[in-house]
């Protein structure tokens, strides 16, 4: 997976049925907005008329790019940093961007860790300092994969990247 968006081919529908795929790559980090790439698509297809926009060949974000359709919350991604970008991109190779707003998926994100044991035992040192370490004065050992397992497993979204787990809170 990668942090940059591509170039997005884009012909008409009418051209394609005709036998014909003449177009041509557009980068949409060229453009301001949707309405913006849109404009650029039409003045592309001007020869055109009411060109209806076939886009044949983009990259995979979130299920934001269709044959048929681009979502505006391409733009959203696109503003941010290199890694906000790949925070959302990790996200996005399990659930579509649709479904969660760009912000929402920041602020989901626990971080990376080698195992589930070392998420398990951060998030409870850093949410519930008191009872572990109450539990540790009692000379009791903590199972931090069962931890995992039991009690963390179904809050969070766990998605193996780069030789780590990306830890997503599930809201």
């Amino acid at each position: 997976m990668t942090s940059t968006v591509s170039k997005i081919y884009v012909t008409t529908y009418a051209k394609y049925n005709s036998g014909s795929a003449q177009g041509s790559y557009i980068d949409p980090e060229d453009y301001y907005d949707r309405e913006d790439f849109l404009e650029a698509c039409q003045e592309l297809h001007k020869g055109e008329e009411s060109p209806e926009f076939m886009f044949t060949d983009f990259p995979e974000i979130g299920g934001l790019i269709s044959e048929s359709d681009i979502d505006s919350k391409l733009w959203d991604v696109l503003e941010l940093s290199p890694n906000e970008r790949e925070i959302v991109e990790v996200y996005s190779s399990v659930y579509s961007l649709k479904e969660k707003s760009v912000e929402h998926i920041l602020g989901s994100f626990e971080g990376t860790f080698d195992s589930h044991s070392d998420f398990a035992e951060e998030h409870h040192y850093t949410n519930n300092s008191e009872q572990v370490r109450a539990t540790e004065s009692l000379g009791l050992v903590i199972d931090w994969h069962q931890t995992y397992l039991s009690d963390l497993r179904h809050a969070y979204l766990d998605v193996r990247h780069n030789g780590e787990n990306w830890y997503y809170g599930i809201q």
